[in-house]
């Protein structure tokens, strides 16, 4: 099974056993644990090898800080304009403004980014 990745940061509230937001998780910490929670798993290990990256840094223009009140988690694959297919995962804003949490490209058809995309959504969404 794999593991839940949370995109917000908590902090002890003011009452016992409550939590509050204190901010959101960085891009590159995102995907690091996305992968980690990918790798723990045998079966996503394996697949994770079909992948020619899966990032939340160096492949994304990233402008601004990603928002700590949010929708939902998004994450779908397409085809890429030359070459592959891609696997986006990011959250829709308050105003349903998307914003890239991490990049991810493989050259083992669209059905393996369907699969990974499926997981990474997994993951991020804790279901």
């Amino acid at each position: 099974m794999l593991r839940t990745v949370e995109v917000l940061k908590y902090e002890a509230g003011e009452k016992p056993g409550y939590v509050k937001v204190c901010g959101i998780k960085s891009r590159e910490q995102i995907a690091r644990e996305v992968t980690q929670s990918l790798q723990e798993d045998e079966a996503w290990k394996e697949r994770l090898g079909g992948l020619d990256y899966l990032s939340g840094s160096h492949h994304l223009d990233r402008e601004g800080s990603l928002p700590t009140s949010y929708w939902g988690v998004v994450v779908f694959p397409v085809v890429g304009g030359s070459e592959g297919h891609y696997i986006h995962a990011g959250i829709l804003d308050r105003e349903f403004k998307y914003h890239e949490i991490m990049l991810g490209k493989t050259f083992n058809g669209m059905e393996e980014a369907e699969h990974m995309a499926h997981g990474i959504r997994e993951i991020l969404s804790g279901d």
